[in-house]
C-alpha cells in the first residue's frame, strides 16, 4: 500500500495584469511506497517544489487529490498531516540554542518536558550533535545548521519527511558529507521520504526511485540505473548523467540490406552509421524519416582498434578536461560535437584529430516529433 497517493495533482497561480495564468503542476499522478526514498528531480520551475509544498499542505490544490495512508487530506492544515519538512534555508531561530530550536515544535505541542528531553537527545545522537545543544545558529556550520533542521523534523516522529532542496547552500564537501548522513538517516529512521534536488547526482546517489519533472509535468519515474540506461524520452536521457548523452540527428536510410543513420555534415563530410541489428530492428519502420541517436560519454570508442569498420568517424578535439579519474574530451567536426570520456593518463592535445567510433549496443534511438525512445 502506496503512504502517499498523487491523483490529477494541479496548481494554477493566476496571472497578474496581461500575464495568463501559470499551470506550474499539470494534472501528475503518483505513488511513493511506504519506507520508500522517493526523489523529485528536474530544472528549475519544472514544479517539484510546488508539489512538495502541496503534499505539506503550504501551497493550494487546484484540482486532484493527496492521500496518505488512503485518506484524503486536501483540506487538512499543515500541522494535522503528521509531516515534518526540513526547508532549503534551515529556518532556525537565531536567539534559540540548538537544544530549543529543535525542541520547538513539541512545546508548542505541549510535549512533556521529559519527553521532549529524550527526543532531542536522540535525534542529536542519531544526528552525532550532542556537543552543540547548547550553541546557537551562528556558532555552527552550514553542514551543523542543516543536520539541526533535520533533527528538529525527526523529534516529531512523522509518518514522512519532506526535504525541499536541503544542500543546495552547502559547499560541494559538505554537501557530498550531508547526502550521505540523509541517505544512513533514511536506513537508520525506516521512513517514507520525499526528497526535491535540482542536482542529478543528489538524485542518483540517494533515491530508491527518482520522478524526473518538467514543465510541470512527470517525465518518468523508475530507480536509478533504469532512467539512466532506459530514458523514456528526450529529456530525460539528456538531464541524467553527467556529462549529458551526446545526440545525433540523421536520416535512416536502406543501403546493401543494412539500415543506416546518414547525417551530412558538409558536401564532402558525410556521417554513415551502420546501426546493427538491435537498432536497425527499431528504425526499420522510419526508413526516410529522422531519428536521433543517443549515446552516453562512456560508449564512444576512442581506441582505433576498437572501432568497428564503417563506424568510425575524425573528429577534432576541442577542450580537455582533467578530472583525475577520467579525461572527458569534447570532440568536433563543425557540425556535430560530441563528449567522450577517456583514461585519466591520455596523452592526447587540443587540436589533435582523433577517430571515434559508437558501442551501439548501448545506444538510443529517439523520435525527434514526439521525442519518445523507440526502445
Amino acid at each position: 500500500m502506496p503512504t502517499v497517493r498523487l491523483n490529477g495533482l494541479q496548481r494554477i497561480y493566476p496571472g497578474k495584469g496581461k500575464n495568463p495564468p501559470v499551470e506550474a503542476v499539470k494534472k501528475i499522478d503518483l505513488e511513493i511506497q511506504d519506507r520508500e526514498f522517493m526523489v523529485l528531480v528536474g530544472p528549475s520551475g519544472c514544479g517539484k517544489s510546488t508539489t512538495l509544498r502541496m503534499i505539506a499542505g503550504l501551497e493550494e490544490v487546484n484540482d486532484g487529490t493527496i492521500a496518505i495512508e488512503d485518506q484524503i487530506i486536501n483540506e487538512l492544515p499543515p500541522k494535522d498531516r503528521d509531516i515534518a519538512m526540513v526547508f532549503q534555508n534551515y529556518a532556525l531561530y537565531p536567539h534559540m540554542t540548538v537544544f530549543e530550536n529543535i525542541a520547538f515544535g513539541l512545546k508548542l505541542r505541549k510535549f512533556p518536558k521529559t519527553e521532549i528531553q529524550n527526543r532531542v537527545e536522540e535525534a542529536a545522537r542519531i544526528l552525532g550533535i550532542e556537543n552543540l545543544l547548547n550553541r546557537k545558529p551562528k556558532a555552527l556550520s552550514g553542514g551543523q545548521r542543516q543536520r539541526v533542521a533535520v533533527g528538529r523534523a525527526i523529534v516529531r516522529k512523522p509518518k514522512i519527511f519532506l526535504f525541499d532542496e536541503p544542500l543546495s547552500n552547502l559547499d560541494a564537501k559538505t554537501r557530498a558529507f550531508t547526502r550521505m548522513e540523509i541517505s544512513k538517516l533514511h536506513c537508520r529512521l525506516d521512513a517514507t521520504m520525499i526528497y526535491v534536488t535540482h542536482d542529478q547526482i543528489e538524485a542518483m546517489t540517494m533515491g530508491d526511485r527518482i520522478c524526473v519533472m518538467n514543465a510541470g509535468e512527470i517525465m518518468q519515474t523508475a530507480n536509478p540505473l533504469e532512467l539512466y540506461n532506459k530514458p523514456a524520452n528526450l529529456f530525460v536521457a539528456g538531464f541524467i548523467g553527467s556529462p549529458s548523452m551526446n545526440f545525433i540527428k540523421g536520416r535512416v536510410e536502406r543501403k546493401d540490406g543494412k539500415v543506416l543513420l546518414i547525417k551530412i555534415c558538409t558536401s564532402e563530410d558525410i556521417m554513415q552509421i551502420e546501426l546493427g541489428s538491435r537498432l536497425s530492428s527499431l528504425a526499420e519502420s522510419h526508413v526516410g524519416k529522422e531519428l536521433i541517436l543517443g549515446i552516453r560519454p562512456e560508449n564512444l570508442i576512442i581506441s582505433p582498434d576498437k572501432i568497428q569498420a564503417g563506424n568510425g568517424f575524425d573528429l577534432d578535439i576541442e577542450v580537455i578536461e582533467p578530472m583525475g579519474n577520467e579525461t572527458l574530451l569534447y570532440l568536433s567536426n563543425g557540425a556535430t560535437s560530441v563528449t567522450a570520456r577517456a583514461a585519466s593518463d591520455s596523452q592526447l592535445k587540443i587540436g589533435e584529430q582523433l577517430k571515434v567510433g559508437f558501442d551501439l549496443g548501448h545506444a538510443h534511438l529517439f523520435d525527434p516529433t514526439t521525442e519518445l525512445s523507440l526502445s
